[in-house]
């Protein structure tokens, strides 16, 4: 078998059988086979794709390639939450030490994660502008951090899934990154090696996230899905909006000062909002309680100070300067930085969240190349977000860099994607999708896939929302004036003569509105046996004017001409009305539902 044969079957369309995956991914670790050749294949299956059988073959090869994490000797549930990359999304950092605050000795966070990726962030490269922070634990010290902290976060080890590792570094270079088959792979056979049981995937979907569509989302999340519930895990994933920034800072030291004031009370509303729905996601995912028990615990350990707590005590434990915690000044900063104002007044209608991620590489934040150096105190911090209004001169953002090159190119890319401002507020988008799949054990990605459709569901929105602008007009009435609708709140609701009665389930409708009646015949008003002098049911009638006291029957009476029997039971004792009451001149009579005394 050549690898060459390989290359040229999945360039023709053709599907890989098992034995040329495996044969393609041993080779490669083994060193058998050149970088050229793996990216000749890797942008073969960008463009081809792969079959559910050849992505699931794919993951558990690489999954295989190395050594798999054992977690079963921590006493509680282990969890893992995965982000598939986004500007500004420092989720990681805060969710880690709020669910080892939210259930300490029950759930226990066994948190890998990998490096910055294209335009977006990596939790390593973030964790790293913490001086002395050690990311790079043995397998023996890493649960025993997580057993006695309750949560850790470290990047592969040198022997975890190394053909993820190696292939995820040509990915970078080769423009093969947002590829479905390729990402759910990565992914999958990092969280199985990983040896957590239960998996929360945060999927992001926009112009910053390799997603660009929904479709392309829920179609990643549904391959990721169904891997895990095949190999028996329990996976849930959350489609989450990426049009615009998480948070107001990107870059890695900034995100970093920004997870402590979100932890500590005082971060931004989207941000705080993504990392508490996340953490009571993955909390109730574990079955301990219920997603509004999870909820409420999150808000909790944030208000109480514990998960800023637990954040400073991970770091302890692995060796970074815990100063930083109680002073983000200490932190990394950058020599140079620049202001960018806004050329008129508007409102910030437009984001091109991946160009503001390529701005912050090219500040220094991130990798252009796969050798390129990290620069922790490079990046964006952003004054005003989509939605907002500025004025002209009002500063829009600051850039941080040590470079003055790297300043002005950062900068001009920038500018390029914020400039659009509009003279109205633009309308809020929606962000966010929950999809759960569990109870599948299928070993086929088909029949798990079926299964996280059949159930997939929307959910609440995870970002604030601008405040709408004020209505112009009044809404248009919802009945028109000729039709009287019915009546809301009364006992004895009616209908006008021709319409179908009411369901037996009906509940008024606070927003329906009630019109002032317009002239009818007695027709239209108690129907046609009323009409004619039939009997008709009291629940039919309207009520008579002038209440319902002791005063007005006392006055009713003296109207009546004495009591008739119509062949009724006793009980049904009926009364003449007045005649001029009633067009047609004949007498109505009334059952009046009980014994007169």
């Amino acid at each position: 078998m050549r690898m060459y044969d390989i290359i040229e079957a999945k360039r023709d369309g053709h599907e890989l059988t098992d034995e040329q995956i495996a044969f393609f991914v041993r080779g490669y670790v083994a060193g058998k086979i050149p970088d050229y050749q793996v990216s000749a294949l890797l942008m073969a299956i960008f463009l081809r794709g792969m079959t559910d059988r050849e992505t699931t073959t794919l993951t558990l090869e690489m999954m295989n390639s190395g050594d798999v994490v054992d977690l079963s000797a921590l006493p509680g549930t282990t969890v893992d939450k995965h982000s598939t990359g986004g500007v500004g999304d420092k989720t990681s950092l805060a969710v880690v030490p709020m669910i080892a605050a939210m259930a300490p000795g029950e759930v226990f966070v066994a948190k890998m994660t990998g490096r910055g990726l294209g335009h977006t962030g990596g939790t390593l490269d973030k964790l790293e502008s913490i001086p002395g922070f050690n990311c790079s634990l043995a397998e023996d010290a890493f649960i025993g951090c997580v057993r006695a902290h309750g949560g850790a976060i470290i990047g592969q080890t040198g022997n975890l899934v190394p053909a993820d590792k190696l292939m995820y570094a040509l990915r970078d270079v080769t423009a093969t990154v947002d590829c479905i088959p390729l990402i759910a792979s990565s992914i999958m056979s990092k969280k199985l090696a990983a040896g957590s049981n239960c998996i929360l995937l945060d999927v992001k979907v926009g112009s910053g996230a390799f997603m660009k569509s929904v479709p392309d989302a829920i179609e990643l999340a549904e391959t990721m899905v169904a891997i895990g519930e095949g190999m028996g895990r329990r996976v849930e994933a959350l489609i989450t909006n990426m049009d615009r920034p998480l948070g107001r800072n990107i870059g890695n030291a900034l995100e970093v000062a920004e997870v402590i004031d979100t932890l500590a009370g005082h971060g931004p509303d989207d941000l705080t909002h993504e990392a508490v729905m996340l953490a009571s996601e993955l909390v109730a995912l574990t079955g301990i309680c219920s997603r509004n028990e999870a909820e409420r615990r999150a808000r909790a350990v944030i208000a109480d100070g514990s998960a800023l707590a637990k954040l400073k005590e991970i770091v302890a434990a692995q060796g970074g300067d815990t100063r930083v915690i109680d002073d983000p000044s200490l932190l990394p900063q950058a020599a140079l930085s620049r202001t960018v104002t806004a050329p008129r007044d508007g409102f910030v209608a437009h984001i091109d969240t991946e160009q503001v991620g390529i701005a912050s590489a090219q500040l220094g934040g991130g990798r252009l190349k796969i050798d390129d150096d990290i620069d922790h105190a490079s990046g964006i911090e952003l004054l005003k977000n989509y939605g907002e209004a500025v004025r002209e001169g009002e500063a829009v953002a600051v850039l941080f860099a040590n470079d003055e090159r790297k300043l002005a190119e950062g900068a001009a890319t920038f500018e390029a994607a914020i400039s659009t401002l509009a003279p109205s507020r633009p309308q809020s988008r929606c962000c966010m999708q929950r999809s759960r799949a569990t109870g599948c054990s299928a070993p086929k990605a088909t029949r798990a896939r079926a299964r996280y459709r059949a159930i997939a569901r929307k959910s609440l929105l995870a970002r604030t929302r601008p405040a709408p602008e004020p209505a112009t007009a009044p809404p248009a009435p919802l009945f028109p004036p000729a039709h009287h609708g019915y009546t809301a709140g009364t006992r004895n609701r009616r209908r006008p003569h021709g319409t179908p009665p009411l369901p037996s389930n009906h509940r008024p409708n606070p927003e329906r509105t009630h019109h002032e009646p317009q002239p009818r015949t007695a027709r239209q008003v108690y129907g046609s046996h009323a009409a004619q002098g039939r009997c008709h049911c009291r629940a039919d009638r309207p009520r008579m004017p002038g209440g319902q006291g002791p005063e007005h029957r006392q006055r009713l009476r003296e109207r009546l001409l004495g009591p008739a029997r119509c062949g009724q039971p006793r009980r049904h004792r009926h009364r003449y009305l007045r005649r001029d009451r009633f067009p047609a001149g004949r007498h109505v009579h009334r059952r009046q539902g009980r014994r007169d005394r």
